[in-house]
C-alpha cells in the first residue's frame, strides 16, 4: 500500500542519513570569510560613528551647563570638548570613553579636580550643573 511504502522511503533515507551524515560546512570559502570581515568593518564603524556622536552631543551639553552658571569659562569648555572629542575620533583610549568617563574627564579639567568619580556633595555649582547635566543626558538616552 502507498502509506507503507512511504514510511519505508523515510525510514530508509533516516538510515542512509545515519550512515553517511553530510558533514557541516566547517570553513569559510575565501569570498565569505572577505564577506564577513566587511561585514565586521562596517559594524564597528557604525558603532563608532554612533559612539562619537553620542560623545559629542553630551560634550555640547556640558558645555552649556557651564555656560550656564559660569558664562566667562565658556570659551574654556569648548576648547575641553574639541580636545576630548579628538582622542574620542581617533580611538585613542586616553582614560574611560564612557558617557560616565567623558563626562567625568570633562568635569575634571573644567573644575580643576582630578575626579574618578562624582562625588556625594558637590563642592561648586559649577560641578553641580556638569553632573546634574550629565544625568540628564543619561536619563534621555
Amino acid at each position: 500500500d502507498q502509506d507503507t511504502g512511504r514510511y519505508f522511503g523515510a525510514i530508509k533515507c533516516i538510515c542512509e542519513s545515519i550512515d553517511d551524515p553530510v558533514e557541516p560546512k566547517s570553513e569559510l570559502s575565501p569570498e565569505e570569510q572577505e564577506q564577513k570581515e566587511q561585514d565586521l568593518l562596517r559594524e564597528r564603524e557604525a558603532t563608532r560613528t554612533n559612539m562619537t556622536q553620542q560623545s559629542d552631543l553630551l560634550l555640547r551639553r556640558l558645555v552649556g551647563a557651564v555656560g550656564r552658571v559660569e558664562k566667562n569659562r565658556s570659551k574654556d569648555a569648548n576648547a575641553t570638548r574639541k580636545s576630548i572629542m579628538e582622542d574620542v575620533k581617533s580611538g585613542d583610549t586616553i582614560g574611560d570613553l564612557s558617557p560616565e568617563g567623558i563626562a567625568l574627564r570633562f568635569a575634571s579639567a573644567v573644575t580643576g579636580n582630578k575626579l574618578k568619580h562624582w562625588p556625594d556633595s558637590h563642592e561648586s555649582p559649577l560641578l553641580e550643573a556638569i553632573h546634574t547635566s550629565f544625568n540628564e543626558f543619561q536619563d534621555s538616552s
